[in-house]
């Protein structure tokens, strides 16, 4: 049996072919509607448009940065927020990276106009969430998308809508969104060459079809036939959901949402059919959408300014059909295999202007059976898992990074490490390692255990 990966980012080619911590005082990828202060003047800076650029080379040590498109890349990141002086704020965020195999990815996590009016908001265009704890913290991806440039920090993407919101006077915060427009995750990406068939990688983060198999002792290429759908009979899609905040006192905020969407990624279905005289074996591909609910409650304390505590339950449902008028998969077929995701979890995380650090942990309650994995279906990114956090400003300039988590039931572990140091206002370098470890049982990262990096890195503030 052919084994296949949800080709996500096929379906872009149609169109033509917060998130990650950064070093305190940074900038991070965070909705850009938040106030920036300067690290050096205490002050909110005045320039309304700004960004970096930043140069990264993965290639300080022998054999590691080996695998396609991971031993450098080019970053670009724009950040334009005015808050306004009276009811209209705007806000846009632009990142785009190259990497060393030319392949060009690229996101807007925020475009929209938030108008206000009383105690009542409404913004229209593209906006993250702030719903919840784990989909921002541990990049599930099932409320917002995901910028996914790389997995170890794969930020966060808004939706496109109407979001509106309201507060009293009771402590009483209601929200919703709503939207006719389905814009899937764009990243990592994949080129499908249609004349020869050929799905290939450019980037560390793609999942690598086969390109032949074995039958009856004989080498069989495998042909893949994409039924790309046309865009529109894709992003008409609704999108609906709620949100309910209140705060019984200062330091108490209890948190209620429900949110039925199409899932960021699409998913596919397949059949598979062997010409075994002409050695060849054909793999046609269909994209579809499955909607799903999500559903969240969580409770947070901040003990004071600093120090904060939280618990939520969270959970994913989803839809076992396509949404599609037509039945896309026949009896001989392929299809992904649906599945409940349920997670408890918690942590305490403090956060002060030169020092950062805390301990999160999430548990997926309900089954899955690592072992019985179904081709069409992603193994969970996170299923009993740690996550430890420390970032430091030693002095006015160097600073420190640290970021683990480990996951107990498939040992899988992520480690990242920096040293960074500020040469001037404009230009802040680093050097630091990303490290992948995977235990004995197939899981999601066990597929991407060679994507280390140790590498140096240059940024140019403007």
């Amino acid at each position: 049996m052919i084994k296949l990966c949800v080709l996500l980012n096929l379906f872009v080619l149609a169109f033509a072919s917060r998130s990650g911590k950064d070093s305190v005082g940074h900038y991070k990828y965070i909705p850009a509607s938040q106030t920036y202060i300067s690290k050096e003047t205490g002050k909110v800076r005045k320039n309304r448009l700004r960004g970096d650029f930043t140069i990264t080379s993965n290639q300080l040590v022998q054999d590691v940065g080996d695998v396609v498109g991971n031993r450098g890349r080019g970053n670009v990141n724009l950040f334009y927020a005015d808050p306004g002086e009276g009811k209209v704020k705007n806000a846009f965020q632009f990142l785009s990276q190259i990497n060393d195999n030319g392949q060009i990815l690229f996101s807007v996590p925020e475009l929209y106009t938030e108008l206000k009016f009383g105690p009542n908001s409404i913004a229209f265009g593209r906006k993250v969430l702030e719903w919840g704890v784990m989909d921002l913290n541990w990049g599930f991806g099932q409320i917002n998308n995901r910028v996914n440039f790389d997995f170890f920090n794969p930020g966060n993407e808004g939706l496109t809508g109407v979001a509106f919101e309201h507060k009293n006077s009771q402590g009483f915060t209601f929200s919703a969104f709503a939207s006719f427009l389905y814009i899937p995750e764009l990243n990592p990406g994949q080129t499908y060459d249609e004349d020869q068939g050929e799905v290939r990688c450019r980037n560390p983060w793609c999942r690598p079809l086969a390109k032949q198999t074995t039958l009856e002792e004989k080498t069989i290429d495998i042909f893949y036939d994409i039924d790309m759908p046309n865009p529109e009979e894709v992003v008409f899609r609704t999108s609906a959901g709620a949100r309910l905040l209140f705060e019984p006192v200062n330091y108490v905020e209890l948190e209620a949402f429900f949110l039925r969407k199409p899932e960021n990624q699409i998913s596919v279905a397949a059949d598979v059919s062997l010409i075994v005289e002409g050695f060849v074996g054909n793999v046609s591909v269909t994209p579809q959408v499955y909607y799903h609910d999500v559903t969240g409650a969580n409770a947070k304390v901040k003990l004071d300014d600093r120090w904060q505590i939280y618990g939520e339950y969270f959970q994913v449902t989803p839809e076992i059909f396509p949404d599609s008028p037509e039945v896309l998969i026949q009896n001989t077929g392929l299809k992904p295999k649906k599945i409940d995701q349920r997670y408890l979890g918690g942590g305490v995380n403090y956060a002060h202007q030169d020092l950062m650090f805390g301990v999160n942990y999430i548990a997926r309650v309900s089954e899955f059976n690592l072992d019985a994995q179904d081709i069409l279906t992603e193994y969970p990114r996170w299923n009993q898992a740690w996550h430890a956090y420390f970032i430091s400003n030693i002095t006015a300039k160097l600073n420190i990074k640290m970021d683990v988590k480990i996951d107990q039931l498939t040992e899988d572990r992520l480690s990242q490490f920096e040293f960074g140091y500020q040469y001037n206002p404009s230009f802040f370098l680093s050097a630091g390692a990303n490290i992948i470890g995977s235990g004995d049982k197939d899981s999601f990262w066990s597929e991407f255990e060679n994507n280390d990096s140790v590498y140096v890195s240059s940024r140019y503030y403007f």
